[in-house]
């Protein structure tokens, strides 16, 4: 009887492919898990990017190189993070092109919220478009 035509040979061959199965498969749903997270997180670090330096486009403010710089980089962002989503794509297109209006980027930041599914939701549109900004003369807290 050759080493070939053992039980054991084949015990072993067959439980060597099964564990090579085994790992490829946790591998794959691992990565893929891994790669759904990230991009989340980053879907999530671009929303509040976007929400909190909003802003940088409000009237009567003229926002430091900083802000502005971030701002930008977060619509800039859009079409990478967003590629599957033609609505937003859409919607960060009309602000390119159209200006940045309130309105707007109102509608993108409400989009993307539905997207990533944070508070964009309890916001209202009033508030959204109506960010808070630094008073000519800020007041003083009493001490």
């Amino acid at each position: 009887m050759g080493f070939f035509e053992t039980k054991e040979f084949w015990s072993a061959l067959i439980q060597g492919i099964c564990t090579l199965g085994a790992a490829g498969i946790v591998y794959a749903l691992g990565r893929d898990y891994i790669e759904r997270n990230q991009l989340r997180r980053l879907r999530v670090e671009q929303f509040v990017t976007l929400v909190s330096y909003r802003f940088a486009i409000a009237e009567g403010v003229t926002p430091s190189a900083d802000a502005n710089d971030r701002f930008i980089a977060a619509l800039n962002a859009i079409p990478a993070l967003y590629g599957d989503h033609k609505e937003i794509v859409a919607l960060a297109k009309q602000v390119r092109e159209g200006g940045a209006k309130a309105e707007d980027i109102v509608a993108l930041i409400r989009s993307i919220s539905e997207v990533v599914r944070v508070g964009g939701a309890v916001i209202s549109d009033f508030d959204l478009g109506r960010p808070f900004v630094r008073a000519a003369t800020a007041p003083r807290i009493r001490s």
